[in-house]
């Protein structure tokens, strides 16, 4: 793929309703969940009720479920990037791509539930496993949050993606389509893409998805997830696009690759690493055998037993194909932030821009790994740009 180069982020998590306050609070260890009064997981001990433990927004989502909470972070998370386009007074089209969850997950990942499902919910899943979501689900929820937001140029919505972690990686290979398309059409003029990774999982309908597939974390399910809710957004576009705005790149996006495991977890099924380590040896600079490589790693385990068996194989099947790496820097953004699924892929890359940008990242050069409950797996390179390498060990 060719080089895209990030220029704007935006990020409000449960630590902050901006880049700096959550990408500081992460870095110092901070932690700010609380328990889900609306849902309780029962009783453990006499007289005792344990609760969820939820990592939200501070204020904003307070009192809003589902598609409703999703606006409110989306509208938010995009009143950020326009604010910075128009201080930057950004004049060229607008392209914006989606990472979003899928709007039926919550009927998906049967084979999880204690519970023997019914012939009507074994045949809804089959059916959402082999057709594309829909869409138009969601386009209210967009519109809104586009709605009555000063723009310098009006956005064009491109694509929605579904696919949870692996959701942003999809959106930088179809920005770098589109992009190969303009390069052969002469009277294509230079874009900005805006993407956009939203999601929710501290409704009641997420916490009761989690719980009934036994991934919610309890005293009973210690390897459980504590679910959050996060927005972020980066903007991109190609070096001749830089030039024109006269900007100077937070990072560079360099490699996006994308591939899928025979496995799912959503099917109970345990994945081996060996997919998740393939891509990782592929975005790996190659090194001889006089040289140690550091990498620095972000990573989208959350704690579940399959993520941690498939992140402890691909560091296995690593190793054996390039014995002189080292996989010296491992950040997991779900300590700091809760389980985020759609959101962390954009969370990983705002964090590492602001890394850059304060000067605590550990090398040059990050890679975002992902894996999603279904069998996509993707990891993107994101690099500092030539001028600021000297910068970093």
């Amino acid at each position: 793929m060719k080089v895209l180069a990030i220029l704007h982020t935006a990020l409000n998590t449960s630590l902050g309703l901006d880049c700096r306050s959550s990408a500081a609070g992460a870095r110092a260890g901070l932690v700010r969940s609380q328990e889900a009064d609306n849902y309780p997981l029962g009783m453990p001990a006499m007289d005792e009720i344990e609760k969820a433990i939820i990592h939200p927004l501070p204020f904003i989502t307070s009192g809003f479920q589902d598609q409703a909470r999703l606006g409110i972070i989306l509208t938010k998370t995009l009143a950020d990037i326009c604010e910075q386009l128009n201080r930057d007074n950004i004049n060229i089209p607008l392209d914006v791509y989606f990472s979003l969850p899928h709007p039926h997950r919550t009927n998906q990942g049967i084979a999880l539930q204690t519970d023997e499902p019914s012939a009507q919910e074994s045949e809804l899943e089959a059916l959402l496993d082999n057709e594309e979501p829909d869409e138009t689900l969601y386009h209210s929820t967009i519109n809104k949050s586009f709605k009555d937001l000063p723009w310098p140029v009006v956005p064009k919505i491109k694509k929605i993606f579904f696919s949870g972690s692996t959701g942003v990686s999809e959106c930088i290979n179809a920005v770098n389509c589109n992009n190969q398309a303009a390069d052969n059409d002469v009277r294509e003029q230079a874009s900005l893409s805006i993407i956009v990774a939203v999601d929710s999982l501290v409704s009641i309908k997420e916490l009761e998805w989690l719980h009934g597939c036994s991934r919610l974390k309890s005293s009973d399910n210690p390897v459980g997830v504590q679910p959050g809710e996060a927005g972020a957004a980066f903007t991109v576009c190609t070096p001749k696009a830089v030039a024109q705005l006269g900007l100077k790149p937070q990072a560079n996006i360099q490699q996006c690759i994308i591939d899928k495991n025979s496995t799912s977890q959503l099917k109970a099924q345990i994945p081996d690493g060996k997919v998740l380590a393939n891509i990782l040896n592929r975005l790996l600079p190659v090194t001889d055998k006089d040289n140690i490589f550091q990498a620095w790693v972000m990573s989208d385990h959350n704690g579940e037993e399959p993520r941690a068996a498939e992140w402890g194989g691909a560091l296995h099947f690593l190793t054996k194909a390039k014995p002189h790496t080292v996989v010296s820097d491992t950040w997991f953004p779900v300590t700091s932030f809760g389980y985020t699924d759609a959101a962390y892929g954009a969370i990983a890359i705002v964090l590492i821009c602001e890394a850059f940008n304060r000067g605590y990242a550990p090398r040059s050069h990050a890679y975002v790994m992902a894996s999603a409950d279904g069998v996509l797996r993707s990891g993107i390179t994101v690099g500092l740009t030539n001028e600021r390498q000297n910068n970093v060990q």
